[in-house]
């Protein structure tokens, strides 16, 4: 649906190599597309995907946890996030979802679309939409 992201302010977070993002950004005309994520090694793979598939779209860091960057951003009419809640014994799962909880209700427009995929991997990860 091109027309979803038509013209508006769209973030993908927690993008990886951003593949929601680039095919957004090549299968419409956003007025502004940023793809994010948080790991340094990330974003570099993220910057080639972008280049390589000729979108306009910004590649930036961001850390759901920090405020002031979040509030840096500005307000976006769509929000993308695929694999973003995700749980398991190595990682403190709601620490990383009362962030992205944060995050999404930062960044979102009062009328903004957010599109989240998710696939269950750990039973905690279903805590996300307590929280949400």
């Amino acid at each position: 649906h091109p027309q979803m992201f038509r013209d508006k302010r769209v973030i993908e977070l927690g993008a990886g190599v951003g593949v929601p993002g680039v095919v957004a950004a090549a299968l419409s005309n956003p007025r502004e597309l940023i793809t994010t994520d948080f790991l340094d090694e990330v974003l570099h793979i993220l910057r080639m995907n972008v280049e390589t598939n000729g979108v306009q779209a910004k590649v930036e860091k961001l850390d759901w946890k920090d405020k002031e960057a979040r509030d840096a951003l500005g307000r976006f009419q769509v929000i993308l996030a695929a694999a973003v809640v995700y749980g398991g014994a190595t990682v403190n799962a709601r620490w990383r979802h009362d962030g992205l909880v944060d995050c999404i209700l930062d960044l979102a427009d009062e009328d903004a679309t957010i599109l989240l995929a998710y696939e269950q991997f750990h039973e905690v990860d279903s805590e996300f939409f307590d929280v949400a």
